[in-house]
C-alpha cells in the first residue's frame, strides 16, 4: 500500500535545496554585482570547463572566454539558475598565482574589489597571454 510522503520530509528537502543553492551561488552573486554582463559569449568560448569561483568548484559546467575587455565566465544552462554571465575586466585582476596540482596547471586570479578568487586551467587562459603580458603578468 502506497503512503503519501511525510510533509516534514518534503519541507526538509525544500529547505536543503534552498540552502544548497544559496551556498553555491553566493560567490558568483558577489561577482555578478560588479561584473554582470549582457554580452553574448565570445567566439572563442571554451565550454564545459573545470574551474572554481570562490570555494565552489565547477566541474565541466563552466564556460570560459577571453575578450579584449576581460575574462568572460558563465555556467552551462542546466546549472545557471541565478548565475548571470560575468565579464571581469583585465584591470580588475590584481594578481595571479600558480596553483600546484598533480597533473593540471592552473592559476588563481585575485580580484581588486572582491575577496572571491577564481581558479582556471592554464589552457583556458592561453588566449589571455597577450593581455597579461601587457600588464607585466607572465603566464609560464
Amino acid at each position: 500500500m502506497n503512503h503519501p510522503p511525510d510533509p516534514m520530509i518534503i519541507i526538509l528537502i525544500v529547505v536543503n535545496a534552498i540552502i544548497f543553492w544559496f551556498l553555491f551561488s553566493r560567490s558568483w552573486l558577489s561577482l555578478a554585482k560588479l561584473y554582470k554582463t549582457n554580452q553574448p559569449p565570445p567566439h572563442n568560448i571554451r565550454r564545459m570547463r573545470h574551474g572554481s569561483v570562490g570555494w565552489i568548484r565547477y566541474k565541466g559546467t563552466l564556460n570560459v572566454g577571453i575578450t579584449p575587455e576581460g575574462i568572460y565566465l558563465s555556467v552551462i544552462p542546466v546549472f545557471n539558475i541565478g548565475s548571470s554571465p560575468l565579464l571581469i575586466p583585465w584591470g580588475e585582476i590584481d594578481r595571479i598565482e600558480k596553483v600546484n596540482s598533480l597533473f593540471v596547471q592552473s592559476y588563481r586570479l585575485h580580484l581588486k574589489n572582491n575577496k572571491t578568487t577564481i581558479v582556471l586551467k592554464k589552457e583556458d587562459l592561453e588566449a589571455a597571454k597577450l593581455f597579461f603580458t601587457g600588464r607585466g603578468i607572465d603566464l609560464l
